[in-house]
């Protein structure tokens, strides 16, 4: 009877120990914005102020753009969308692609 007990007893831990990673894994819809927010804001590289405005305007359910795409573009940046838009229209693809970006941004 003490043995039937324990099996018992054993198995009800068991079953409450596989049922917990269940529950632990549901995540609500604010921690589930709360991870798409924090991924977006460290796949845009923000930090301190800029970070927290994002993440306060996201967490808002405002869609907003990351702070860092309101920076003006660098002549190098801009050189290098301008030349990559080219190597588009002309459709060019591994090594004519690689030399013609290359050259291009040379310039």
């Amino acid at each position: 009877m003490a043995s039937l007990s324990r099996a018992l007893a054993a198995a009800a831990v068991l079953a409450a120990g596989c049922a917990a990673p269940t529950w632990a894994q549901t995540l609500t819809l604010q921690q589930q914005r709360m991870n798409y927010c924090n991924v977006v804001a460290s796949s845009q590289g923000l930090q301190g102020d800029w970070r927290k405005s994002y993440l306060t305007a996201c967490m808002n359910g405002q869609n907003p753009t990351p702070a860092t795409a309101n920076k003006p573009l660098t002549v190098q940046q801009q050189r290098e969308i301008d030349c990559d838009a080219q190597a588009n229209t002309q459709r060019l693809g591994g090594e004519a692609r690689r030399t013609f970006m290359k050259s291009c941004l040379r310039m």
